[in-house]
């Protein structure tokens, strides 16, 4: 999934709560490896893999500010696509979806690391299978931390207005 999927989807979220709806509905029928599927920031990646291929033959700096402006991206992306599906300024949305924009970083950073030639890759004893390691645990440990987020939300409507006795 994009991290354009994944703005939208908290937007729908804050829309169901506003519809007087369960916010989780739709994630519903998802188990954890369909969610784990859906944490790969594959714009992101691609992005980088581009940025990367550009300035495999210069100086490393050049490939860590490739890592910092997708990254950057990927947070103004997340944010963008909530902002756009919820309305944007035709209801003054101005709200940042924290959690989101934080999942997709992070999503992003642990995806950069399985990119050959990257920046990483300067790091002593770093190799590969590092990269794929911390992925997989990082992907694993947003998974576990969707699950709680959505059951936050269950238990609190929403994360700006909290359900009322």
């Amino acid at each position: 999934m994009s991290l354009q999927a994944t703005g939208r989807l908290r937007a729908v979220q804050q829309n169901n709560v506003a519809a007087g709806k369960d916010p989780t509905a739709d994630e519903a029928q998802q188990g954890l490896f369909d969610k784990l599927r859906v944490l790969v920031p594959s714009d992101a990646v691609t992005a980088y893999i581009a940025l990367v291929g550009l300035t495999s033959a210069l100086a490393v700096g050049w490939r860590i500010a490739a890592v910092a402006v997708v990254a950057v991206l990927s947070a103004w992306w997340v944010y963008y696509s909530y902002w756009s599906k919820a309305g944007g300024a035709a209801k003054n949305q101005v709200r940042v979806p924290v959690f989101d924009v934080s999942v997709g970083v992070i999503a992003f950073l642990a995806w950069s690391t399985t990119i050959p030639k990257g920046p990483w890759d300067e790091l002593d004893g770093f190799t590969p299978a590092i990269g794929l390691a911390i992925t997989v645990i990082v992907s694993l440990l947003l998974g576990v931390a969707q699950q709680a987020h959505t059951v936050w939300l269950k238990r609190h409507r929403s994360p700006e207005r909290p359900a009322t006795a």
